[in-house]
Parts: C-alpha cells; sequence; structure tokens
C-alpha cells in the first residue's frame, strides 16, 4: 500500500491532468462506499469495516455459501497449505472472461484462491468478497457455484482438491495436497478361525463420520471403526469357511486431519436432503491412536491374551478342585476302611 501511494504521488506531483483524474476516482470511489454503506445503517463508520483487532479478516457470505468459507478458512490458516498455494505458479495467463459486460473475471480457481489469501494475508479490510471465485469455481456441469444454494461440504472439499490437484500439476508443489491433507485407511478382513488379517490401504483427505444418534465425536469414530459379521466366508489363509469381520481403520494419519460431519444425509420418506442440526460435543485435543490399525491391533491381542489367562485360571481352579474333591474321596476311602476299624 505504501508503494501504491507514493506511486500515485509521483503520477500526480507537476502534473494537474493526473492529479484532477486521481481526485475524481476517489470522489466517486467516496460516494460509491457512502451510498453502500448509508443504506444500511444511518450511524456507518468507515472503521466498522476495518480488519479484527486480532488479526483476521473474513470471508463475505454471499448468501447460503457458509460451507465453503468455513472450509476456505479452513485452508487458510493451514500455514503449510495457504504458502503453498501463494508460492505456486501454474504459467498460465489470466483466463479473462466477460461477466454480464461489468466484469472481466480470471477463470481460474487456482487464480482466484492466491488472489483470495492473498487479500486475507494482507488487507486492512474486515472481509474479502468471494464474488470471482464463485464463479471460476464451476460445478461438474461446468456451471458457477450458486450461492443461493447450500451445498455439501464433503463434495465442495473434493472437488476443489480435484481442481487445484488438477491446477498445479506442472508446479513444484504438486504434492502439497497429499502432504498436508493426505491419509491412508485400511480396509481389514479378519478371520474368527485363524485370525489372519487382509488389509487393502486406500488413501483419502477427509474422515466422514457420522452425526446423527451421537453424542460425541468419538461416539463418531466408534461408529466409523465398527464393522460388521460375515459368516461362512471361505478363508484362504486357513482354507476353510469362518466367520469374518469387515472393517475400516486409520492405517496412516495426515499432518492435518479434515473431520467431515455427515449433516446433510438423503430423507428416503421426503425424496430430499436434510440437514442434521443435533449436538455433537469434541474436546480441544483428539486422541487417534485407538482407532488406528496399530492401535485396534495391540489391543485385541491384549483382550485376547486377558480372555486366555482368565480361561487357564478357571482351568486351574477347576483342576485343583477336582485334585481337592479327589483327595476328600480318598481320605473317606481310608477311613470307611476294614482295615481302620480294626
Amino acid at each position: 500500500r505504501g508503494i501504491a501511494y507514493k506511486l500515485l504521488i509521483n503520477l500526480t506531483k507537476g502534473n494537474e491532468a493526473n492529479l484532477l483524474i486521481l481526485l475524481e476516482n476517489l470522489k466517486e470511489l467516496m460516494f460509491t462506499i457512502i451510498k453502500q454503506k448509508t443504506s444500511q445503517a444511518w450511524n456507518y463508520s468507515p472503521s466498522s469495516d476495518n480488519r479484527s483487532y486480532h488479526g483476521y479478516a473474513g470471508i463475505k457470505n454471499l448468501g447460503c455459501i457458509c460451507y465453503m468459507n468455513a472450509m476456505l478458512q479452513q485452508f487458510f490458516m493451514t500455514p503449510a497449505f495457504r504458502y503453498a498455494i501463494l508460492a505456486a505458479d501454474d504459467k498460465k495467463e489470466p483466463n479473462l472472461v466477460n461477466k454480464d459486460n461489468k466484469w472481466m473475471i480470471d477463470d481460474n480457481v487456482l487464480h482466484q484462491l492466491q488472489q483470495m489469501f492473498g487479500f486475507l494475508e494482507l488487507t486492512d479490510r474486515k472481509d474479502y468478497n468471494p464474488f470471482e471465485f464463485c464463479f471460476s469455481f464451476k460445478d461438474f456441469t461446468g456451471q458457477p457455484v450458486n450461492v443461493s444454494e447450500q451445498q455439501d461440504t464433503q463434495e465442495f472439499l473434493n472437488t476443489i482438491f480435484d481442481r487445484l490437484e488438477n491446477g498445479m500439476k506442472k508446479t513444484p508443489f504438486r504434492h502439497i495436497l497429499e502432504g498436508v491433507y493426505g491419509g491412508k485407511t485400511s480396509n481389514q478382513i479378519i478371520c474368527h478361525g485363524c485370525r489372519n488379517v487382509r488389509q487393502k490401504e486406500e488413501p483419502f483427505f477427509n474422515m466422514s463420520v457420522e452425526v446423527r444418534n451421537m453424542k460425541t465425536v468419538y461416539d463418531s469414530f466408534d461408529q466409523f471403526i465398527t464393522g460388521e459379521t460375515i459368516e461362512d466366508y471361505y478363508c484362504e489363509a486357513c482354507n476353510q469357511k469362518n466367520s469374518i469381520t469387515k472393517r475400516t481403520c486409520l492405517s496412516y494419519l495426515p499432518n492435518v486431519l479434515i473431520v467431515h460431519l455427515k449433516r446433510i444425509v438423503f430423507d428416503l420418506d421426503t425424496l430430499m436432503n436434510q440437514k442434521i442440526n443435533s449436538r455433537l460435543e469434541f474436546p480441544f485435543d483428539i486422541d487417534m491412536e485407538p482407532f488406528t490399525a496399530e492401535g485396534l491391533s495391540w489391543r485385541e491381542r491384549s483382550k485376547e491374551k486377558g480372555n486366555k489367562n482368565k480361561q487357564n485360571k478357571k482351568q486351574k481352579e477347576g483342576k485343583d478342585e477336582d485334585d481337592d474333591k479327589k483327595e476328600e474321596a480318598e481320605a473317606e476311602a481310608e477311613v470307611d476302611s476294614p482295615q481302620k476299624k480294626e
């Protein structure tokens, strides 16, 4: 901003024509701002548009895009991701598109995200208007975001990751999404007979968990790793049919874990999407170890070992009890024998 002010001073210094142009533009800008703000409140103060004293700027909600703004703010608050986006150069010229014969917009999602992050980083204003970003962010049909319609957060997340991955393919930051948000799940099949575990790892960028009928996020995580039992499954390890447990758990945690709450569900009665607004509690610190493949494995081994020790203890106690009964019976037999009576 300081450099821009110096440029204006140099352009107008000793040049009356440039000075008049600058003053006319400033006057027009001032009246435009006053007209917009005074229509909302009679006591408008320019200081109300200043950046928060906490040091943060917001993203203006143009209608029903709170789901989008929440994710974009979280992306911005991840420094490794933010600065990688700002530093990425896709070597592409701005794809300027005429919008309603009023604006020329760069129709490139990566460029628009860079512009947004740069604004949030350096602005003195209280918020950023994502109008241009919403125009450049297209759905699968090629249409811009409908700001008056609320969408599912996970759908937006998957789409923007796909767009950014394609946009940064030829940059040094092509693996930034995987490096920051990428993790792996393990799809396991556990045989109840031989206890053999077959597993297949799959990459993921967000962990989607249930909200309905859940009290805390730990309940949601427990439900995530709860598997299903399948009967008469042929196990290749022991070459026979056994019951198996099929489940999904975490095998590799990302540096930044995105937890998606399934608040938008499809209602089979109304055949429409329904939003679940029930309360879901979560702590400030979350221990994910119990929901990993390694954590589940050692807990199950410890449980099996404990059950085995209990069983052996019961068997030993039963054996000792049988020995005691046998000794008592032998003692009674000796007392009742004719030789003892003589």
